[in-house]
């Protein structure tokens, strides 16, 4: 069966998202959470040395990262006339939360953990994109996509010019939402958890409006 594809303009905001939310990560404690591949590896190390205690911080993270997957799953929809409402309403509900964190503290380890679990199921959304399924909080696939892309022009094949942008603007977006909180939250005095639930907000708003208009045809014809 011929997969519907998602707008490109959903995959670009929530990799800004995603940029954005990593780097809020790094500023406030430290870790970088968006992918688990480091953490897993560390639970190895820590275990290893005895350090009990920094395997089970470790292993809260991968779990509930593992949840975000699973609320994701619970809210994927049944057909494309349903993302916009879904995947909006899912948005803005933890823009509120962060919204939340931002007035009662967000200097913990449970927001840390909320951090993870919006990544997860932020990163659980399956967006099919030119051909390509697309995971929006980690930019290492998007890495080996550009290089692959650019493969093909040394074996002699016609450099697909539309998909290599269609990467370049992943990167793009990922390292503006990053360079974002990044000027965020070390130039200004600005509460960068209260921005990170207003781009929620907005991007869940902008979904609920747009329903299946955001969500694509059964041909993408725009970058």
């Amino acid at each position: 069966m011929h997969q519907k594809e998602n707008s490109s303009i959903w995959v670009y905001l929530l990799r800004l998202l995603g940029g954005y939310l990593n780097v809020t990560a790094i500023i406030l404690f430290s870790r970088v959470v968006g992918g688990q591949t480091g953490n897993i590896s560390k639970i190895a190390i820590a275990y290893v040395e005895g350090n009990f205690n920094t395997v089970f911080q470790l292993v809260a993270i991968a779990f509930t990262f593992i949840l975000g997957g699973f609320i994701s799953g619970l809210f994927k929809p049944l057909d494309r006339e349903e993302m916009g409402s879904r995947y909006g309403f899912l948005f803005v509900g933890i823009g509120l939360i962060f919204i939340l964190f931002s007035i009662m503290g967000f200097n913990s380890v449970f927001f840390l953990l909320y951090l993870v679990l919006v990544l997860g199921v932020t990163n659980g959304i399956t967006l099919y994109c030119k051909g390509m399924v697309v995971k929006t909080t980690i930019i290492t696939g998007t890495l080996t996509d550009i290089g692959i892309t650019l493969s093909e022009m040394f074996k002699g094949a016609s450099l697909d010019k539309q998909k290599l942008t269609f990467h370049c603007l992943n990167l793009f977006c990922f390292l503006l939402g990053a360079t974002l909180a990044a000027f965020i939250g070390i130039r200004t005095t600005w509460n960068m958890v209260s921005i990170a639930g207003l781009l929620e907000l907005v991007i869940g708003f902008y979904f609920v409006s747009l329903r299946e208009v955001a969500f694509g045809t059964e041909k993408e014809g725009t970058l």
